[in-house]
């Protein structure tokens, strides 16, 4: 497998104007041609997370994209 790093997501936090806090330090890497699958409840972050991931939405923390 290919070891180069596709996604690198570092301490990610956001907290909507609410207050309520969607993401609280999520870390993790995704290497090329590597498959996820990002499950979870209701209200769980995935569609915040992905708006991060794609730059629609800007949070504390770190997101690289290669």
């Amino acid at each position: 497998m290919d070891n180069t790093r596709a996604i690198d997501v570092a301490e990610l936090r956001y907290t909507y104007p609410d207050g309520k806090e969607a993401l609280a330090g999520v870390t993790f890497t995704v290497r090329a041609k590597e498959k996820i699958a990002i499950i979870g409840p209701n209200g769980a972050g995935k569609s915040t997370l992905l708006a991060h991931l794609n730059g629609v939405k800007s949070g504390q923390g770190s997101v690289k994209i290669a």
